[in-house]
């Protein structure tokens, strides 16, 4: 990501409100890459304990409602 020239900002474990990509939401995914364009590309990583279940299923949630969001221009899970 920070090599690619396409992200002005790149956070890690930082909230949505934090980042600007949703103000007054707390939520913290794993990364947020900020675009030139003033989008976001956010990556959720299960851990272990995320592997499956509701763990598994509520981090897919989070991820859904990121997709939502009319400036989030990917928001992805990677699994364990």
């Amino acid at each position: 990501m920070f090599n690619s020239g396409e992200y002005t900002d790149i956070f890690l474990n930082r909230s949505l409100s934090t980042t600007g990509v949703l103000k007054g939401n707390q939520l913290r995914p794993d990364i947020i890459g900020k675009r030139i364009d003033n989008t976001f590309d956010i990556f959720e990583y299960a851990s272990k304990s995320q592997a499956g279940g509701l763990a598994l299923k509520n981090l897919q949630r989070h991820v859904d409602f990121y997709n939502s969001l009319g400036n989030v221009n990917i928001a992805k899970l990677i699994p364990w």
